[in-house]
Formats: C-alpha cells, structure tokens, sequence
C-alpha cells in the first residue's frame, strides 16, 4: 500500500504565507516517515508553485476548490491514499456532512484549526495556538486533540538556534524589528513606522521586514525617503532567524513570527488586524505571555505611538515573552507527524 498524504492549503497576498509555510515545515518531517506529498491548490500565486516545486513535492490546481472535485483528485493518482490534511480558511470543509463524505469514501482527515463553534468529525484537530486550551472543541468520540504550544511547528534553522542560544538579561541588542508577514494587507508596516517617527526611541537601527506578497512597496519605499530613524528594509528575507537574533524588540502580527520571536526571548508586541488575531494576541496579553497593542482597525495613529511608547519601555515585557517560550515545545512537529503516521493502517 502506498503511504500517500494530500495538503489543501493555498497562499496569496489576502491570506499570506502562513498556511502553507507551517504545511511545508510539516511535510519535510513526514516525508521521514516515507509518505509522498502532494499539494491541493485553488488560490495559490505562482511563486509558491515554485517554492514546492524545489523542495521536491507535487502539486495539483483545483478549479473550484469542493470536495467532490478534492476526491476525484485524489483517488483516480491513489487509491490507497487515506489520509488528507486540511489548513485553510475555506469553511466549506467544516460543514459535518462534507467531512463525513470525506470519512465514508475511507479517507482519514486531519484539520489545522482555529475555530471551536463547528463540529469536527476529523481524526485529528491541530491548533498550536495557546488560546486553544481554554476553549472547548465539538469532536467525534475518535478525533485526537492535538491543542496548545506542545504542538508548535518550526523549521529546523530555528530550533538549532534556539537550542545553542544563551540569553544574557540586560544585554540585548539595541535594534526593533517591525514584521508583518508575507501581505500585510492592511499595510500595518507603514502605520507602525508612522507612529515610530512621531517618538524619540532609544533605537539604532530598525529592521523592516516584508513578503514577496506585500503590495505597498513603492508608497513605503517613499515614506522612507523622509524617516529619521537608521533603517535596512529586508524583503523575503532568507535569513530571518539572524535579523531576529539581532533585534533587542518586535512588532508584528500573530502568527509564525510571534512564536518564533518567543523562541529567542524577544519581547514582542502584537499589532493586530484579523479577528483571529485580535482574540489570540488579547489572551496572550491578559494570561500575561505577551503584548497586545490593539488592532489596526481601531487604532488611531497618535494611540498606537503611545502604545509602542509604553511598550519600549515596559520592563516586564521581556519576562511575558520568556513565560510564552516556557510554554513551547520545539519539537511539536515531530509529535504532529507522530500522530498522523498512526493513522496509516500497517502495512
């Protein structure tokens, strides 16, 4: 029987790179369980075509993105696949009778999900997110909960360097990252340089970092022209983990970055924009793990310059983000693949 695991996830500048970048980091470590991948796409921009298509894996363009059409796909390349990985934002697959389709056709799912309000018949629900532990999830009697920062997904470049890293107290470097993911649709990038240059920081350089996918490159390329603070703008930066390890504090949003930011020790502030966002960078806040600034939607420019203020100098910012790093388990990939690979029937 071929062991055989299908990934519907897409990325494009609405929704960014993240699906897919935790879907890529996942798949490299079950192909050591000698499974073959293919990627399901619907709304992918080409340079993550690309991107798959060097690591080695398959991918499959889906015109309408149903279910039907998910099944047709599959079974005709592999009738002994039996397992399909859901992480998107499409919410056509929770409906119970979709997944229930899905079950009765003998393929086994595994969801990446935010969201309690629906009811999952999925063998496996995955959410990293801390806020995941307070929140109770509607499953069939079988599903495997695999909830909180146990199950954190990081590439291995990040885990080596967090493991060989000694944080010094007091000793950090000088330097504010500002990250906002692969889009940045609501262009959360310029507003936070906006509200920076209204400050006097005690700050020597600024790192900017922005996707491929970020659409505002030329109104940022002209705010900068006039910005007083030092600056390196780094675009798809290949050497992510090194910029981090020399910033002394971060903005961003709350996603990867964040957690990989806590794997450093680096006090972050969360400025949000989605709901899913807005909810988790709130409980981190108020379980004292991080720094929510408030969400773009909301936030005037004065405000948002007060709340990074506060922030800069906010002590016990760095002793939230140390308690959220005590809390991950690097190695949350490896128990995630674990668990799928215990699906597969023995051969």
């Amino acid at each position: 029987m071929r062991k055989h695991i299908f990934i519907r996830t897409d990325a494009n500048v609405t929704i960014g790179f993240g699906h897919l970048s935790r879907c890529l980091i996942l798949a490299d470590e079950l192909i050591k369980f000698n499974f073959k991948i293919t990627f399901l796409f619907h709304q992918t921009d080409d340079q993550f075509r690309i991107i798959i298509r060097e690591k080695g894996f398959d991918y499959l363009d889906l015109k309408k993105g149903s279910s039907r059409e998910i099944f047709d796909l599959m079974n005709p390349r592999d009738p002994d696949t039996r397992i399909l990985i859901f992480d998107t934002d499409d919410k056509g697959y929770y409906d119970p009778e979709t997944q229930q389709d899905f079950i009765n056709r003998g393929i086994k799912l595994v969801f990446f999900t935010f969201w309690d309000q629906h009811h999952y018949l999925a063998h496996i629900i995955i959410n990293q997110n801390p806020i995941s532990l307070s929140r109770s999830y509607q499953t069939a009697e079988y599903t495997k909960k695999l909830l909180g920062p146990e199950y954190m997904i990081f590439n291995d470049q990040m885990i080596g360097l967090s493991r060989s890293r000694h944080v010094q107290k007091g000793s950090r470097p000088p330097n504010l990252l500002i990250a906002f993911g692969g889009s940045d649709q609501p262009d959360r990038t310029l507003k936070t340089l906006k509200a920076i240059q209204r400050l006097n920081l005690d700050i020597q350089m600024i790192n900017i970092v922005i996707g491929s996918l970020y659409p505002y490159e030329e109104r940022l390329m002209d705010y900068l022209s006039s910005f007083l603070y030092p600056y390196r703008l780094h675009k798809q930066a290949r050497n992510m983990a090194e910029i981090m390890l020399e910033s002394g504090l971060a903005i961003c949003a709350g996603g990867l970055t964040l957690w990989e930011l806590a794997l450093f020790e680096i006090p972050s502030a969360i400025l949000s924009w989605s709901e899913r966002e807005t909810l988790t960078a709130e409980y981190l806040h108020q379980a004292g793990l991080g720094y929510h600034l408030g969400s773009i939607k909301s936030l005037k420019l004065k405000e948002l310059s007060l709340k990074i203020a506060n922030f800069a100098g906010d002590r016990a910012a760095e002793k939230r983000i140390t308690r959220l790093k005590n809390r991950i388990n690097v190695d949350g990939k490896k128990m995630i693949a674990l668990e799928i690979n215990n699906l597969y029937p023995d051969e």
